[in-house]
């Protein structure tokens, strides 16, 4: 591995994430076609190779991602323990192949940016969006993967530096390694002076932290590469854990990969009139949350799964329900609810402006969150522009998913590393609606509910926020 270059800019943190259930396997899947001799690594420059037939042409200024990127992994093996003792500070070279899906043959797909690498018995794939700060679901990012018209990774502000990722792999001799993609962190491409490329990042690789990474460019490359396409990688390495779950949840078909073999698409999409229907979409969704509310947002809540498999959603009896209050202590103002998701989910959700300083950092601390909730002067729950419907969530409890191993549940970590969000609007109905996400180990629950209710108001007897929470840690 080259030494590790000195980034002249600090690598952006990941979004937060959930920790991996690493006990489910599939067997293995090759991707590697035969590579030619090593060559002698050199830092590559962002001069544009020969381009052929594509969906976009890149404009001048568009880094020249595609190529070998060589990643200095040492903070990665922290996590790993059995690869800390084989190589203490001098793991294995961790090599990076971005590509671009953007020949007329990927025209079903879409255009998009992604890679595939190769680390010690770590074989796999990923996959960038433009980098956000907010919670999605595995078929929102994959959405998200297809670029718009005009979108190419470049230097601000013409490109995009900061892309979100997630990443699937298999261990050689255990198979998949279940769950590697429910953690979405970001990464930083740059440009040296010189004109070579660079990039900066976190992922979560084996534990419950982003560690933080650094990498250059340093070949161009060679022909074709892999055989199959961004699908047919992605689909090969999906988990028993997230077919059976999750891909079926969201009827996704899990048996059609698609191959990069240059035959010609049976259906093309026209994805430019895609996303104007989403911006279209975007913009009414907008112009609805703007809309009065019949009500406070304080009430009690009936809550329903946004999917199956979720919430013992087969039990009518099952209970599925949120009582948010309004808490006014020494001046001090805030939000936070008591809830019961089914038979398995219960505790303690605290609320914070999705607007406020917080989404200027990387990592949201609990301590930060705590403090955070605490309502400034002026603000209040409501539809925007002068109120807040949109809020960000954290929570703890228990909960006790029956299909986790029992692996997963020791090996979970707490339920308030993850910051998620919820929004408020009013229905179709005239009814206060709300949906939201909830996040706990490898397990992430969509939900919707309507406000059903007052709720009692809270006694001085009661415990307070702060004594809730406390005994939820």
């Amino acid at each position: 591995m080259p030494p590790k270059k000195q980034s002249s800019k600090a690598p952006r943190a990941a979004l937060e994430s959930i920790p991996t259930n690493t006990n489910l396997k599939r067997p293995l899947t090759n991707f590697s076609e035969d590579a030619p001799p090593k060559k002698r690594p050199i830092r590559a420059m962002t001069s544009k190779p020969k381009t052929t037939a594509t969906i976009e042409t890149p404009p001048n200024w568009a880094f020249n991602l595609p190529g070998i990127w060589t990643i200095d992994a040492k903070n990665l093996v922290k996590d790993l323990p059995w690869l800390k003792r084989e190589y203490g500070d001098n793991p294995p070279p961790f090599t990076m192949e971005i590509k671009y899906a953007n020949n007329p043959a990927h025209k079903k797909i879409g255009r998009q940016v992604w890679a595939t690498f190769k680390w010690e018995k770590y074989t796999g794939c990923i996959r960038f969006c433009p980098g956000h700060t907010y919670s999605t679901s595995h078929v929102q990012f994959e959405e998200a993967c297809v670029l718009k018209p005009g979108v190419w990774a470049g230097a601000s502000p013409r490109g995009i530096q900061v892309w979100n990722f997630r990443w699937r792999a298999e261990y050689e001799g255990e198979g998949v390694v279940g769950g590697s993609d429910e953690h979405e962190t970001q990464i930083e491409f740059g440009e040296d002076g010189d004109g070579s490329l660079k990039v900066a990042g976190r992922i979560v690789f084996g534990g419950h932290k982003a560690r933080k990474f650094e990498g250059v460019k340093t070949e161009e490359l060679e022909g074709k590469g892999n055989k199959k396409g961004v699908d047919g990688c992605w689909k090969a390495l999906t988990d028993s854990y997230a077919e059976s779950k999750h891909m079926l949840c969201y009827k996704i078909p899990t048996d059609s990969d698609s191959e990069d073999d240059g035959s010609p698409d049976e259906i093309e999409i026209d994805w430019e009139q895609r996303w104007k229907d989403r911006e279209e979409k975007e913009r009414k969704e907008n112009e609805a949350q703007k809309q009065p509310w019949p009500t406070e947002m304080t009430g009690e809540w009936e809550i329903i799964p946004r999917q199956k498999f979720a919430m013992n959603d087969e039990d009518p009896d099952a209970p599925r329900w949120m009582k948010i209050h309004y808490e006014v202590e020494a001046g001090r103002r805030q939000y936070y609810a008591e809830f019961q998701f089914g038979h398995d989910w219960s505790g303690i959700m605290r609320f914070c402006p999705k607007h406020s300083d917080l989404m200027k950092k990387d990592k949201i601390d609990v301590e930060e969150f705590a403090e955070a909730c605490m309502l400034k002067d002026g603000v209040t729950a409501g539809p925007p522009p002068t109120g807040v419907n949109q809020w960000l969530v954290k929570w703890r409890g228990t909960y006790d998913d029956p299909e986790l191993s029992k692996y997963v549940k020791r090996e979970r970590g707490p339920t308030d590393v993850m910051t998620t969000s919820i929004t408020f609007k009013r229905g179709e109905e005239g009814k206060l609606v709300l949906s939201g996400v909830l996040v706990g180990s490898c397990i992430i629950v969509p939900y919707k509910g309507v406000r059903i209710g007052e709720t009692p108001p809270r006694g001085p007897n009661d415990p307070s926020i702060e004594e809730l929470w406390d005994s939820k840690k």
